[in-house]
């Protein structure tokens, strides 16, 4: 926490306590700009997200950047580094298309004995970078 204050006093992301999952339509707007220029809008699916949590705190949106378009900071300490990263790949992360699984099975049936060998493996598909 003392690290996110860190990060919240000087601008970096929006207030950090708060357990909201709602973007404003400001945020939803940058999201949508950062992912289309850096990954393309196939990349992009927006989504809003509602609380389940009676107690939920709804004054404040959810944790994230205050501008997208800062990938990184400097001049931070390696730890508010590694954690400004964090929040800015899971908000932009929460209005991205879900990832494209290709799901890999192998079968070796072996003549000489009634044993198999069975693999399984999963590839995540990218559109070209």
């Amino acid at each position: 926490m003392r690290l996110a204050q860190n990060l919240y006093e000087a601008g970096h992301i929006t207030y950090m306590r708060t357990d909201s999952v709602n973007l404003s339509d400001f945020a939803l707007g940058a999201a949508k700009e950062t992912i289309t220029q850096n990954f393309g809008s196939n990349y992009h699916h927006s989504r809003k997200y509602k609380t389940k949590s009676a107690n939920a705190q709804e004054a404040h949106e959810a944790i994230r950047p205050t501008y997208f378009s800062n990938r990184s900071i400097s001049n931070l300490s390696r730890e508010e580094a590694a954690l400004y990263d964090l929040i800015w790949k899971r908000a932009l992360a929460s209005q991205m298309s879900d990832a494209r699984i290709e799901k890999q099975l192998l079968i070796l049936v072996f003549q000489t004995s009634q044993h198999k060998f069975v693999a399984t493996g999963e590839v995540i598909l990218f559109d070209g970078f």
